[in-house]
């Protein structure tokens, strides 16, 4: 029982790293758009 609960917030653990992985990129990009968008204007 205990190896499954370990397994499984690994797993969690993986997705979360992942998630805030892709959110770092989002804001990347949001911000070189933010920069685009003010050096067109």
């Amino acid at each position: 029982m205990n190896d499954v609960i370990i397994k499984q917030s690994q797993q969690i653990e993986k997705i979360l790293q992942l998630q805030i992985a892709k959110n770092k990129r989002n804001e990347k990009i949001f911000a070189l758009e933010k920069l685009a968008n003010t050096k067109g204007n």
